[in-house]
C-alpha cells in the first residue's frame, strides 16, 4: 500500500492557487522536481500534440484573413509608411525617430520600431503584400497562443490537465480578438503580447528551476524588453510579474518584487529613449473630440462617469462578444453622468472586483489574480489616468481578455461541483460540454467577423449599422463610396455612389459638425460635378475651423476654374501662408497670375518654385507657354 504522504488530497479551496509545500527539506522544492509539475511529460511526442493542435486551431479560425487586402489604418504601418516601402536602407530611422514620422513626418506619440522592423523585414523579402502581412498576423498569433499555453500549464500544474487547455481554447477562439489578428497594423499589439507571454514563461522556467540566475531569467528580459518596444502598453506587464511570482510561487510579495525589478529597469529604458526620440511623448495641442469622445465631457465628473460605462461596456463584451465594430468613437458611446445607471453599476463592479482582489490578496486565488492581471492591463487604455488617441476600442481587450479566461473554467468547474485540484474528474463531461458550446459559438462569430476586414468597403459597410451614431464612421463609409465612385466606369453607378457618399456625409455632420467632414464632402461634390454645392461646404469648413488651409486651396482652384483670379489668389495665398515649403500653391498663384496676363507676377512666383525646385516640370512648361 502506497504511504500516506504520496496520496493527492484535494485542496480545501478549489480556487485558491496551488503551491509546493515546504517538507522539512533543507532545499525548497520547486515545481520543476513535483510529481506533477510541468517538466515531467512522460509520454514523449504526446507533449507536442496540444501545442500543435493550437498552431492548427488557430489557421482554421483566421487563416480566412489571409486572403484579405489592406483595411482601416493598415497604411500607417505598411504601403503609406515611407521608411517600411523602402525596406532596410531605413533600417537606423525606425530606431531614430517616433512609428508615424515615416507615414506622416510627425515624431509623436507612439515609439514601436520592433513592430516596424518587423513590417520592413517583410517588405525586404516579400514586397509590400498584403497577403503576406496577414499571413504573419495569424502565425505570430499561434505562436503566442503556443507560448501562452506553455506558460498556463506552468501556472496550473498542480490543476486538472483540462484547466490549462480550457483557459487557452477561450482565449483563442474569443471574437474579441477578430481586430486584433485581422488587422495588419495591429502587428504591434500581436508582437507585444508574444514577448511579454514569452517573457512570463521565462521567467516561471526560471523559478521553477529552483536557481536564483541563468538563462532563462536573461532571456526573459531581452523578451520582456521586444515586448514593450513592440507596443507601450505591454510595459505594464513589470508589474504583473511579481504578481505572477507570488501567486504561483512560494515567494513572498517582497522578494517577488526584488526578482522582478530589472523589469522596471528596462521600463525606465524605454522611457528614456522614447523621450529622446520622440519630439513629443503625447498628443500636441487639444484633443479632437472625434478621435477621443471625453473631449466632449463637459466636465471632470461626467469624464469619469463615462470612463467607467465604457469599462463597463468592455466587461460586456468579454462576456457576450456580439455585435463588434470597428469604429466606438462620438457619438457611438455618449457622455453620460454618475445619474447613468450604466455608469454606476460598472463603477459598483469595478469597486467590488477590486475590494475582492485585496481581501483574498493572502489566499492567493485564481479569481484574484485574474482580476489584477485584467485592472493591470487594461490601466493604460482606460483614460482614467492619460486621456489617449481614443476613447474605446476592441483591440485594447486583447492581453486584459486573458483574465476573463482565466477566470471561467474555474466557474464553470465550481458550478458542476468540480474541484481544480483534482487532476482527474469523474463527472467531466458536464464541464467539457459546457467549454465546447461556447468554443462553438465564439467559433460562429469569430470566422464571419474575419470577412468583415476583406477591405475598408467591406469593413465599413458591415459595420455601419453597429456604429450608426458614429460621425467618424459615417464619413469613413462615405469617403469609401466616393472611392467606389472614382473607380466605377459606369456612368450611372458612379452617380449612385456620389450620392451614397453626400449621404452618409450629412449623417456624420448632423452628429459632429467638424472642418475635415465638411472638406470630404465638399470633395465629393467636386468629383460629382456640383461645383457650387462643394464651394458652399468649404466655406463652411473654413466657418467652422478658420485654419482649415485643405479648402483654402480648393475654393482657389474652383475661382481659378471660374477665371475669378484674383479671388483664386487670395485663396491661394492664404493655403502658402499657412505653409510656406508648399511649392504646389506658389505654382496656383503664379498660374493665376498667368491666366490673368500678369505675367511679370506669375514669373516672380515661379522663380520661387525654382529656386528650391529648378527642375519643377510643371513651371517649366507653364513658362515656356508664356514664351510662345
Amino acid at each position: 500500500m502506497p504511504s500516506k504522504k504520496h496520496k493527492i488530497k484535494p485542496n480545501p479551496n478549489p480556487n485558491r492557487v496551488i503551491q509546493n509545500k515546504q517538507t522539512g527539506s533543507p532545499r525548497k522544492p520547486s515545481a520543476a522536481r513535483h510529481k506533477t509539475g510541468p517538466s515531467v511529460v512522460a509520454d514523449g511526442g504526446k507533449k507536442y500534440l496540444i501545442p500543435a493542435l493550437i498552431f492548427i486551431l488557430c489557421f482554421i479560425l483566421y487563416g480566412n484573413t489571409i486572403r484579405n487586402n489592406y483595411a482601416l489604418d493598415d497604411d500607417i504601418y505598411t504601403r503609406h509608411n515611407l521608411f517600411v516601402q523602402q525596406g532596410f536602407s531605413h533600417l537606423w530611422d525606425i530606431f531614430d525617430k517616433g512609428s508615424l514620422y515615416g507615414f506622416n513626418k510627425v515624431g509623436e506619440q507612439q515609439y514601436r520600431p520592433i513592430a516596424l522592423l518587423d513590417f520592413m523585414t517583410e517588405v525586404q523579402i516579400f514586397g509590400l503584400n498584403p497577403h503576406v502581412n496577414h499571413f504573419f498576423n495569424v502565425l505570430f498569433f499561434a505562436l503566442a497562443c503556443m507560448a501562452l499555453y506553455l506558460l498556463l500549464k506552468r501556472l496550473f500544474y498542480n490543476s486538472n490537465p483540462a484547466i490549462p487547455v480550457a483557459i487557452l481554447l477561450l482565449y483563442l477562439f474569443h471574437p474579441i480578438h477578430t481586430e486584433v489578428v485581422a488587422n495588419i497594423k495591429s502587428r504591434d499589439e500581436i508582437l507585444g503580447f508574444l514577448f511579454g507571454t514569452v517573457s512570463l514563461l521565462l521567467l516561471m522556467k526560471q523559478e521553477q528551476t529552483g536557481r536564483e540566475k541563468g538563462k532563462p531569467y536573461l532571456w526573459s528580459l531581452i523578451a520582456f524588453a521586444c515586448a514593450g518596444f513592440s507596443k507601450e502598453n505591454y510595459l505594464t506587464f513589470a508589474i504583473v510579474m511579481p504578481l505572477m511570482l507570488y501567486y504561483f510561487t512560494q515567494k513572498d510579495i517582497k522578494s517577488s518584487i526584488r526578482t522582478s525589478l530589472p523589469f522596471f529597469g528596462i521600463v525606465l529604458f524605454y522611457l528614456l529613449v522614447r523621450t529622446a526620440v520622440l519630439t513629443n511623448n503625447t498628443i500636441s495641442g487639444k484633443m479632437d473630440i472625434i478621435n477621443n469622445s471625453l473631449m466632449a465631457a463637459k466636465s471632470s465628473m461626467e469624464q469619469l462617469a463615462t470612463e467607467f460605462m465604457m469599462l463597463g461596456k468592455y466587461i460586456g463584451l468579454l462576456i457576450i462578444p456580439y455585435p463588434l465594430s470597428y469604429d466606438y468613437s462620438y457619438n457611438q458611446i455618449p457622455i453620460v453622468s454618475f445619474a447613468n445607471i450604466k455608469a454606476v453599476g460598472s463603477l459598483l463592479l469595478y469597486l467590488a472586483l477590486g475590494s475582492y482582489a485585496l481581501w483574498t490578496f493572502r489566499k492567493k486565488t485564481v479569481y484574484g489574480f485574474a482580476i489584477l492581471y485584467y485592472f493591470i492591463t487594461i490601466f493604460l487604455t482606460s483614460n482614467l489616468l492619460i486621456k489617449i488617441g481614443s476613447s474605446f476600442g476592441e483591440r485594447f481587450l486583447f492581453a486584459p481578455s486573458l483574465g476573463y479566461c482565466m477566470a471561467l473554467p474555474f466557474i464553470i468547474a465550481s458550478l458542476f461541483r468540480l474541484n481544480p485540484a483534482e487532476m482527474k474528474w469523474r463527472q467531466k463531461n458536464y464541464f467539457y460540454a459546457a467549454i465546447g458550446v461556447i468554443l462553438l459559438i465564439y467559433a460562429s462569430i469569430t470566422i464571419p467577423r474575419n470577412r468583415d476586414w476583406q477591405d475598408n468597403y467591406t469593413l465599413f459597410t458591415a459595420d455601419i449599422a453597429h456604429a450608426s451614431n458614429s460621425a467618424r464612421a459615417h464619413e469613413a463609409l462615405a469617403s469609401e463610396y466616393r472611392v467606389q465612385a472614382e473607380n466605377n466606369a459606369n456612368t450611372g453607378q458612379r452617380l449612385r455612389f456620389y450620392q451614397l457618399s453626400l449621404d452618409e456625409f450629412r449623417k456624420a455632420l448632423a452628429i459632429y459638425p467638424d472642418a475635415d467632414t465638411y472638406y470630404n464632402m465638399g470633395v465629393s461634390y467636386y468629383e460629382a460635378g456640383m461645383h457650387d454645392s462643394a464651394l458652399s461646404v468649404y466655406l463652411k469648413a473654413i466657418e467652422v475651423n478658420p485654419a482649415y488651409t485643405l479648402a483654402d486651396n480648393n475654393i482657389g482652384v474652383i475661382y481659378f476654374e471660374r477665371k475669378q483670379y484674383g479671388d483664386a489668389i487670395n485663396y491661394f495665398e492664404k493655403y502658402y501662408q499657412s505653409d510656406t515649403s508648399n511649392l504646389q500653391a506658389l505654382m496656383n498663384i503664379g498660374a493665376a497670375y498667368q491666366n490673368e496676363g500678369n505675367y511679370s507676377m506669375a514669373m516672380e512666383y515661379y522663380n520661387m518654385v525654382l529656386k528650391k525646385d529648378p527642375n519643377n516640370a510643371g513651371v517649366l512648361s507653364n513658362i515656356a507657354r508664356m514664351k510662345k
